[in-house]
C-alpha cells in the first residue's frame, strides 16, 4: 500500500515537472509576427469574448443608479449656487462694490430716437462715422476695471 502511494506521488511529480517545462517559450526560431489585421482580428474576438462574460445590470439597476446620479448633481448644483450667491453677497459687502445694473434698452443694441436738438442717426446708404478713439494711452481706465483693481488690492490687503 505504502509504495502505490509512492508512486502515485512520483508520477505527480512528473506531471508537474512536465508542465512547468510546457510553459517556458524557447527563444530558437520564435514564431513570425502577426500582420495588423491579424491582430485587429484577434483583438476584436477577445473583446466579443470579455463582453459575454459581462455581468450586466438589470434595468431596475440601471434606473436606480441613474436616478440617484441625477438626484446628486440637481443637490450640488443648488448648493453651488447656494454657496455662490453667500460668497457674492458677503463680498460685495466687505468691499463696498455693488451688483451690476440691469441691462437698458440701449445696452442691448436699440437705439433711442432722437430728441429735439440732438444730431440725428446717419441713414443707411452713408458712409460710417471716422473713429476718433483716443489711441495714445492717455485716456483713463473705464470704472470697472478700476473697481476690480481696488478690490484686488483690498483682497490682498486682507489677505497680509
Amino acid at each position: 500500500m505504502a509504495a502505490q502511494v509512492e508512486k502515485k506521488s512520483t508520477s505527480t511529480n512528473t506531471k508537474a515537472k512536465a508542465s512547468k517545462g510546457d510553459n517556458k517559450k524557447s527563444t530558437k526560431g520564435s514564431p513570425k509576427k502577426e500582420n495588423i489585421f491579424q491582430r485587429f482580428v484577434g483583438y476584436v474576438k477577445n473583446v466579443r469574448q470579455e463582453v459575454k462574460r459581462t455581468t450586466w445590470p438589470s434595468r431596475d439597476d440601471v434606473l436606480r443608479m441613474s436616478l440617484i446620479v441625477i438626484g446628486a448633481l440637481i443637490f450640488f448644483g443648488i448648493l453651488i449656487a447656494v454657496v455662490d450667491w453667500v460668497m457674492t453677497i458677503l463680498l460685495n459687502a466687505y468691499s463696498g462694490l455693488q451688483p451690476a445694473p440691469a441691462p437698458t434698452p440701449t445696452d442691448a443694441g436699440v437705439v433711442p430716437t432722437p430728441d429735439a436738438g440732438s444730431t440725428p442717426a446717419p441713414d443707411a446708404g452713408s458712409a460710417p462715422a471716422p473713429d476718433t478713439t483716443d489711441t495714445t494711452g492717455s485716456a483713463e481706465a473705464p470704472a470697472g476695471v478700476l473697481m476690480l483693481s481696488t478690490w484686488l488690492n483690498q483682497l490682498i490687503g486682507f489677505l497680509r
